[in-house]
């Protein structure tokens, strides 16, 4: 804990907050994800400047008093790992755990999704399930585009998983906003991008990522990771292209509900957890949405890279 304490002696909050987010469950979880929250909007405040310096500095000093805080009713409660001073050292089955890298995007001006909703849903089903130690799950918000390859490069996971809006070209009757996570653009967006995910800017606004260019990444770590989720609508055109470099893909075939992406999210890992693979995985993930009386059990697509 003394490392984290550090990190915030030294201004370093959001290097601080991930690591507690990266270990906390439950509750703690929801603690550690509102402060980051009023974090993100204190920086994206000051960075297009619509709050005085006074009152930013103010606002900082009551955030990082928060994260003490919390530290220290983990710290009182008996919380989880995160309260000792020094790292244990990992024991084997942690050394062979399968890193799932979460990355979430939703950008400012996008629509409204419940990506902290399904990263705590996930995080839950993974901490009960019967092989909960064979999984470390490393969650990456607010994503912009450098932060992929950096995420790769730091963590070397295993699954890649991103939650957000995908787009695609627009047609002519459709349009955004309609409680899925697609994100269509007419004129904005080169003819040559078929499709693609949408991450942040500096200011928290859309920053396309087109297919190809995700595909050129997972292309430098081919033969690191075995599977790729691409929670986001359309994103089948960008599993197409990534697959040539990975086990397995999952892509969603037109826009999806975020309910129903949600709930196929956390049947996967719950499959995942309790040690079946991802062919039976994903098909339980599209039978919990079906459980669930949620539309849209077919949209999800699982591609098998051909031997």
């Amino acid at each position: 804990m003394n490392q984290i304490r550090q990190l915030i002696a030294q201004n370093e909050l959001r290097e601080a907050l991930q690591r507690l987010q990266g270990r906390a469950h439950g509750d703690q979880l929801s603690d550690v994800l509102q402060i980051q929250g009023r974090l993100s909007r204190l920086e994206r405040e000051e960075r297009l400047g619509t709050i005085a310096h006074d009152e930013a500095g103010r606002q900082h000093a009551r955030i990082t008093q928060a994260i003490l805080d919390l530290i220290a009713t983990w710290e009182r409660d008996a919380g989880p790992p995160v309260v000792e001073d020094t790292p244990a050292a990992p024991e084997p089955e942690q050394q062979d755990a399968t890193r799932i890298l979460f990355l979430a995007a939703n950008p400012t001006d996008s629509g409204r999704l419940r990506l902290d909703y399904e990263l705590r849903e996930i995080r839950e089903g993974l901490r009960r399930a019967h092989f909960r130690d064979r999984f470390s799950l490393i969650p990456y918000q607010a994503v912009q585009p450098r932060d992929l390859s950096r995420a790769m490069l730091d963590e070397s996971p295993h699954i890649v998983h991103f939650s957000g809006h995908g787009f695609r070209e627009l047609l002519d009757d459709e349009s955004d906003g309609d409680g899925t996570r697609s994100l269509e653009w007419d004129a904005d967006v080169p003819a040559a991008y078929k499709g693609g995910i949408a991450l942040e800017d500096a200011t928290g606004n859309t920053r396309l990522v087109e297919a190809t260019a995700l595909a050129g990444l997972f292309g430098l770590f081919e033969g690191q990771v075995s599977c790729v989720v691409l929670n986001a609508c359309y994103s089948e055109v960008q599993a197409d292209a990534i697959l040539q470099h990975v086990p397995y893909v999952i892509g969603m075939t037109t826009a999806i509900p975020d309910k129903t992406a949600i709930a196929f999210a956390t049947g996967f890992y719950d499959a995942l957890g309790a040690g079946r693979d991802i062919p039976f995985a994903f098909n339980l993930a599209r039978n919990r949405i079906q459980l669930e009386g949620l539309p849209g059990a077919a949209i999800p697509r699982l591609l098998k890279k051909e031997a």
